[in-house]
């Protein structure tokens, strides 16, 4: 089947973005409308490198589910259906790291993701179709930067847009990420960590540290996490100056903050905000910054009243 590529020049991200929304057809939220336009031709949504940064996905989760939508411009409803043909296109990874160098990124290996459908059918009548790209964390290495194109192959002899024609679903490795031992100790009654832990203390629990971008990583936190939110719950910023890190500032977000503090959930009081009270920073990236340590410090009250007063230490591996 063959197919023919519309010149970029034509349409620009820019001027898609004037186009209206026609009013014979129920567009897909978030979507770009096209109907406006008099030649047929297919996009894929967030293609492109104008639109790299919404293609980044964190690795929170040992499954993430990211959308492949393809959207057919036509000037009115289209009357009979559209196959479109898209593929998994490493040589796409090339492209992008010869365009930009920096930060460079390398193939997800293929058993860590999964295109559930390669071959999508536009109905009649509508204007998109869509399947799932999904990404499978366990074992990706933490400080990788990892990319997994997609592109149009065919769209039924319609037009292809070359600058719309790659989605480049990627993720960022952050060199500060992967295997920690945690040790967490929890005191009742007082904020003062100088009085005895109390009987719940976990001392050297392997855990696996996932970044959440270059420079911030998410770590848990052995009461928070049974009681209020199961997710990883402090937020580790900090600088990455050619190699040297600076600027290490722990927190707990916003969200977490009123899940704590709501009534009808957990229903305490926040007498400390998580903070970093201490790191330590050791070796480099040939030895994966082994032994690096952060010290985090937490205060709360719970529904009851009681103090609770938690100390979460980490231990690069």
């Amino acid at each position: 089947m063959t197919y023919k590529f519309l010149k970029t020049a034509i349409f620009s991200i820019s001027a898609l973005a004037m186009i209206v929304i026609s009013s014979c057809t129920k567009p897909l939220p978030g979507r770009t409308d096209f109907t406006t336009v008099n030649q047929e031709f297919v996009i894929l949504q967030k293609s492109g490198f104008a639109n790299f940064a919404t293609t980044a996905y964190n690795r929170g989760s040992d499954t993430v589910n990211l959308d492949v939508i393809v959207d057919l411009a036509s000037s009115a409803n289209p009357s009979a259906s559209t196959t479109v043909n898209i593929k998994y296109d490493p040589a796409a990874i090339a492209t992008y790291n010869t365009a930009n160098p920096l930060p460079g990124y390398v193939a997800l290996p293929a058993a860590n993701f999964k295109l559930l459908a390669t071959m999508l059918t536009i109905p009649a009548g509508q204007h998109y179709a869509q399947t799932t790209l999904q990404i499978y964390t366990k074992g990706l290495d933490p400080a990788v930067n990892y990319m997994t194109p997609i592109s149009l192959v065919d769209a039924s002899g319609k037009l292809l847009s070359s600058n719309l024609n790659t989605t480049f679903y990627h993720t960022i490795g952050n060199p500060l990420a992967g295997p920690y031992s945690w040790d967490f100790y929890r005191r009742n009654g007082t904020s003062d960590t100088s009085a005895a832990p109390n009987s719940t203390v976990t001392l050297g629990q392997l855990v696996n540290i996932s970044p959440s971008g270059p420079t911030t990583l998410l770590f848990p936190e052995g009461y928070l996490n049974v009681f209020v939110d199961a997710s990883p719950l402090i937020s580790l910023s900090f600088t990455n100056t050619g190699g040297v890190f600076s600027n290490f500032t722990g927190f707990l977000e916003d969200k977490i903050k009123n899940e704590i503090t709501d009534p009808a959930g957990f229903g305490g009081s926040i007498i400390t905000s998580t903070v970093l009270v201490g790191y330590n920073i050791v070796g480099n990236a040939g030895t994966k910054y082994a032994g690096s340590s952060f010290r985090f410090y937490t205060s709360i009250k719970n529904s009851g009243g009681g103090i609770r007063t938690l100390v979460d230490n980490f231990t690069k591996l």
